[in-house]
């Protein structure tokens, strides 16, 4: 029983992959070009979505990551 759960779940890691490349795909050759409207219309909120688009750290990464600062609102409750 417990080969069987390991084994469905090894095959689903495997496709990991295969999905996240689909998902790059998707953000970049449509949703990237999609907001390229707003670049002239509403140059804020573009450039916020260019912020939002910045990947930090790409993974693989043995070291534990420092949890972000809480918010000041956030902080005093």
């Amino acid at each position: 029983m417990i080969n069987t759960r390991l084994a469905g779940r090894s095959g689903e890691t495997d496709t990991l992959p295969d999905k996240i490349a689909n998902v790059t795909s998707i953000l970049r050759n449509r949703l990237d070009k999609v907001m390229t409207r707003f670049k002239k219309s509403d140059p804020e909120f573009y450039a916020a979505y260019q912020s939002a688009r910045v990947i930090v750290d790409r993974g693989g990464s043995s070291s534990a990551a420092k949890p972000a600062p809480a918010p000041a609102a956030l902080a005093s409750k």
